[in-house]
């Protein structure tokens, strides 16, 4: 199984060039060992067409899907809120959550039914909490996270109570870097250590490398642009 994972880095600023599944098509995997925190910003895209999104008649904004897979049976509870939570300036989410299913992306193309939802929440409220009983080993469940207000926000979930758990391994091997750096300093680009795995990275200039954690010494401008690693487990 061959993992694709690309990494951007730019001299004075590095980051990872992951962005947010805005399809139900191109949902990010979801842990419940993990709590996520990601960015949604202002922006006129609006969740796609076709599903039903039950209680989510309307304020469908940066929408933000993702899937889980389960690992062991049982209930689970996902909380999530927008940060900051305060009283005048917190941003309103709502969420959708649909399944079981027997895979992730099969179901956005007409499965998305009213009788196949099993959670889901309007309210005006910074907190969320979504609730999964009765989840079953290998049934995939699909949730969509919302932005009424359509502000820029973090929002962090994570799972808070329930005999359930999902399975880590769909949740691709996280990358890094020692940014942000200046001309001459040492680029050091870091992938999770994968039992038996080998690793190929590439970059500008015709860099490759097949170093888990690879360094490039004394970086310039022409360092800049997108470096990309294979992990093959």
């Amino acid at each position: 199984m061959k993992k694709l994972i690309l990494l951007a880095f730019f001299i004075g600023l590095i980051k990872l060039s992951f962005g947010q599944g805005d399809l139900c098509q191109n949902s990010d995997p979801f842990c419940t060992s993990e709590n996520y925190i990601f960015h949604t910003d202002s922006s006129d895209l609006v969740a796609q067409p076709g599903p039903d999104y039950g209680c989510l008649s309307y304020g469908l904004h940066s929408p933000s899907w993702f899937h889980m897979r389960m690992k062991v049976s049982g209930d689970i509870e996902i909380t999530m809120f927008s940060i900051p939570i305060a009283p005048n300036d917190s941003v309103d989410i709502d969420f959708i959550c649909w399944g079981p299913f027997t895979d992730p992306v099969m179901p956005c193309e007409g499965q998305l039914t009213s009788d196949k939802i099993v959670d889901c929440s309007f309210s005006r409220w910074a907190l969320e909490k979504c609730y999964i009983p009765n989840g079953l080993v290998g049934e995939y469940y699909i949730l969509l996270i919302t932005n009424f207000r359509n502000k820029s926000c973090d929002i962090t979930f994570q799972k808070t109570s329930g005999t359930g758990e999902t399975d880590c391994s769909i949740v691709p091997p996280q990358v890094s870097n020692n940014g942000p750096l200046c001309v001459g300093d040492t680029l050091e680009l870091y992938a999770t250590s994968e039992p038996g795995a080998t690793y190929e990275w590439s970059g500008p200039l015709g860099f490759t490398s097949t170093d888990q954690n690879p360094i490039i010494p004394d970086v310039t401008l022409v360092h800049a642009g997108d470096y990309q690693v294979v992990i093959t487990v």
